[in-house]
């Protein structure tokens, strides 16, 4: 017998199983079976599954990554599906939905962020969500449509639901597609994603600890919807509180639908609310307003003789100073790096389009106390 012969038959058999599983294995990434990004199973699982050698496996899983249908990601175990094909319609454009860009800190997070992808070569598309979760998915919704490279929001804060399982339902939308994202300013509990958001916690334990120290204990907190900020911030102050051997009562803690508290619209149910609520504690030294929108609110009542502070009641704002006031005046005030969070977040961001397989990073940056109202 022609032992060649048989060396050259065998050699086509193994030829035609290989050629048949990378047939076989394009169809199934091409289907979808696995999306971008996904680990295929191992050579071992699919040895089993197609009933070939796990030699035969490895040379066309090879031959996969060769041509970056497949790929190996340093520091990581298996074979992943290539992100390539999903970007190759992808846009130098990114999205980028904040609340407010007239306000003075939407504005600047938005200068920050276009600053740093200007030099990137990306363009911005800017969304005024007005913490409206209905237009914010609408938004997201047509975003996805133009094939963006990536997107950077700040979580809705709505009056119409619940914080956490809206900003879920918008999160999805952008992990079904594998659109790069970064969150900035707040976070979503429960979610790994990537983040960059200052200290709240760190700045209101300073802020409450800077009020403390200068003699003040029964310190009103003026919160609004929740939020991870917010809360946050309100864990700090209360953080403060019993690090100095201080019980805080409920009625302590004012809670208002800052939504509802725009320069445009300061509604009259919600100053109502507040001037019942400081009406009920005549014995407070100091008031913590979280953001401008509770400050403003807290203006209005002493403006218009709705309600009468203490005297020499101490006022904190967990903010910069960006809303007009007539009667008060600051204790002290909390600065925070505005800029930078949408600097840092644009950065993070292009790292995530580079490098779609990282792990989630969560970026917090450093506030500013400054005494007093003028920076």
């Amino acid at each position: 017998m022609d032992i060649s012969y048989l060396m050259v038959y065998t050699k086509s058999m193994e030829d035609y199983k290989y050629q048949k599983v990378l047939d076989i294995l394009r169809r199934d990434i091409h289907a979808k079976k696995w999306n971008p990004g996904e680990q295929i199973p191992s050579e071992r699982e699919l040895a089993d599954q197609y009933q070939v050698s796990r030699i035969t496996i490895k040379k066309a899983m090879q031959l996969l990554v060769a041509d970056k249908t497949l790929e190996r990601i340093p520091h990581k175990r298996g074979t992943f599906v290539h992100c390539l094909e999903e970007k190759q319609n992808e846009t130098n454009l990114v999205g980028v939905a904040i609340d407010d860009v007239t306000d003075r800190f939407g504005s600047t997070l938005l200068r920050g962020i276009e600053d740093f992808l200007w030099k990137e070569g990306m363009h911005t598309i800017i969304c005024n969500g007005d913490r409206d979760f209905k237009k914010t998915k609408a938004y997201f919704l047509s975003l996805l449509e133009t094939n963006v490279s990536g997107v950077i929001y700040a979580p809705v804060i709505s009056s119409e639901g619940d914080y956490v399982r809206q900003n879920q339902e918008i999160i999805s939308l952008l992990q079904e597609k594998h659109v790069p994202f970064v969150l900035m300013d707040r976070t979503v509990p429960g979610m790994q994603a990537n983040a960059v958001t200052s200290g709240h916690f760190e700045s209101a334990y300073e802020l409450t600890g800077f009020l403390l120290e200068h003699g003040y204990k029964r310190i009103i907190l003026l919160t609004g919807l929740f939020c991870s900020s917010l809360d946050e911030r309100e864990k700090g102050y209360l953080a403060a509180m019993h690090e100095h051997g201080i019980t805080v009562s409920d009625k302590w803690i004012v809670r208002l639908n800052d939504n509802l508290l725009t320069p445009q619209l300061l509604d009259p149910e919600e100053i109502h609310k507040l001037s019942e609520a400081l009406n009920s504690m005549p014995d407070y030294d100091a008031i913590v307003a979280l953001n401008n929108r509770l400050l403003s609110a807290l203006d209005v009542i002493v403006r218009d003789s709705i309600s009468i502070l203490p005297d020499n009641c101490a006022i904190a704002l967990h903010d910069k100073l960006s809303v007009p006031l007539t009667r008060l005046r600051l204790f002290c005030q909390i600065v925070q790096p505005d800029y930078e969070v949408g600097q840092e977040a644009a950065q993070l961001l292009m790292r995530n389009i580079r490098d779609p397989h990282m792990l989630p990073r969560q970026i917090r940056l450093s506030s500013q106390l400054i005494p007093g109202d003028s920076v």
